[in-house]
């Protein structure tokens, strides 16, 4: 193709990837939550029993799980330095206040995919985690293109529909990319998965580590040698290497019956390997 036309290509790719980046900067405003989320009340006969900081620059969302003997009662989540980007959004999805198991999923203010700011989470017989989103930077910079040819020689039919060809595939190229990161941003990630409902009667009776690298999906089958059911499963992903995250399915069992369990643990967005390294727990009434 003429590198005239290629220019201008270009140029219009700038101009499209533009409009959409300003739209992102622009959600990123629009985050109101407030730097404390507290669940359950704060008592002083309550005592410290899970403390983690999620640091900036680290993938979001993120989900903190937590198991004690005791119930947990109280979880603060903290933005540290929130600034003008406001706190983390948190919510429990998994557990329960005054339930032995919990799962808090914090995610960056508008959805973005890496967190701005440190958060801590504390659990009083749960306190959990604080998370700071950073301050953006400014906008993109872009480079401008300039057309080196001062004026248009007559154009031929094909090459007509060569310039075309190229915009409409650099149009579908950028449609493409901003789909994608939707998907990414806007999806639910699944970080921690449980079936069943853990209670403190249970024990853990099973244990497998799934390693980054690893070829996705994997099945992982556990036979109770103590002939009791498994009641509770969770598998969790330890989120340090790279963004997405699981989905899980038993495949062969049911919890809370069965002594024999099957489960298969994919990568979500689907991948060929794990990104991450995924721990499975099942447990048993002692």
């Amino acid at each position: 193709m003429h590198p005239t036309y290629q220019l201008r290509a270009l140029y219009v790719a700038v101009i499209l990837y533009s409009f959409w980046t300003q739209t992102a900067a622009a959600t990123l405003q629009l985050n109101t939550n407030p730097a404390v989320k507290e669940f359950g009340a704060a008592a002083t006969a309550l005592v410290l029993c899970y403390d983690k900081t999620v640091y900036a620059l680290s993938y979001s969302p993120t989900s903190l799980a937590h198991i004690s003997a005791k119930n947990i009662n109280y979880v603060k989540v903290e933005t540290l330095n929130p600034g003008y980007h406001g706190g983390v959004d948190a919510e429990i999805t998994g557990g329960a206040i005054k339930k032995p198991n919990i799962v808090i999923t914090l995610t960056e203010g508008g959805r973005r995919l890496i967190f701005k700011s440190n958060h801590r989470s504390i659990f009083a017989k749960v306190i959990r985690k604080k998370v700071i989103p950073q301050c953006n930077q400014n906008g993109t910079c872009l480079l401008p293109f300039r057309d080196s040819v001062a004026h248009d020689s007559p154009l031929s039919y094909y090459t007509a529909m060569a310039r075309c060809c190229c915009l409409l595939l650099v149009g579908f190229l950028l449609i493409g990319l901003q789909a994608g990161n939707g998907y990414l941003l806007n999806t639910s990630r699944d970080l921690v998965v449980q079936f069943g409902t853990y209670d403190v009667a249970h024990q853990q009776c099973f244990y497998q580590r799934l390693y980054s690298g690893m070829i996705s999906p994997q099945s992982v089958t556990f036979n109770n040698p103590a002939a009791k059911a498994i009641k509770y499963v969770i598998v969790e992903s330890d989120q340090e290497i790279a963004p997405g995250g699981i989905s899980a399915s038993i495949t062969s069992g049911t919890v809370g019956d069965s002594n024999a369990i099957t489960v298969q643990v994919n990568t979500s967005p689907q991948s060929i390997k794990f990104l991450n390294n995924v721990e499975i727990r099942m447990f048993c009434m002692k």
